[in-house]
């Protein structure tokens, strides 16, 4: 659900608010586990496509109020079941070693909103998804007056039938 639109609102608006949504998606994924493990993060290190889009990566530092780093490979997810694989026993064409990941060069999204914007902002969302929740409303089942009238196909092709069967009888002699 997209709300609050006005006669000013533009693509770049809509575009925004998607990215804004991801980000406090995140966010609350986070919250969820750091409310079960207790332990907060002190940096989220990302990869995937999405990684590509810088405005989004400092958007995700805003919102969660720590450091987002990013490899300068963004699919590692890939590279990394290429390593396990070319790692294996019998295979051994990569090095697993931690030596060989020193050079491994991040770029880092610090931050750049005090956290009491961050929380305003999560929190409007949040308020926001709660009361789009629950807006549609279905009919009842065993309505009465729509019962009635969905038989109604039912018995005018009955009656029909069984007039037409009445008049070839009739017909025939």
């Amino acid at each position: 659900i997209i709300c609050g639109l006005t006669q000013f609102t533009n693509k770049n608006h809509i575009a925004f608010a998607a990215l804004e949504a991801v980000c406090f998606q995140t966010r609350e994924i986070l919250d969820a586990m750091n409310k079960d493990c207790g332990i907060p993060l002190s940096q989220l290190q990302v990869d995937g496509g999405m990684t590509n889009n810088k405005i989004l990566m400092q958007l995700q530092a805003d919102i969660l109020c720590i450091p987002v780093v990013k490899p300068s490979m963004p699919e590692t997810t890939a590279l990394g079941a290429a390593m396990a694989a070319g790692a294996a026993e019998g295979v051994g064409v990569w090095s697993l070693h931690p030596d060989d990941f020193t050079a491994v060069t991040c770029e880092r999204f610090e931050p750049q909103i005090n956290p009491e914007e961050s929380e305003y902002r999560y929190t409007r969302w949040k308020k926001a998804v709660k009361k789009s929740m629950g807006w549609e409303m279905s009919e009842p089942q065993g309505n009465s007056e729509t019962s009635i009238f969905c038989s109604l196909p039912l018995g005018f092709f009955i009656m029909s039938s069984l007039l037409m069967l009445i008049g070839a009888k009739y017909i025939s002699g």
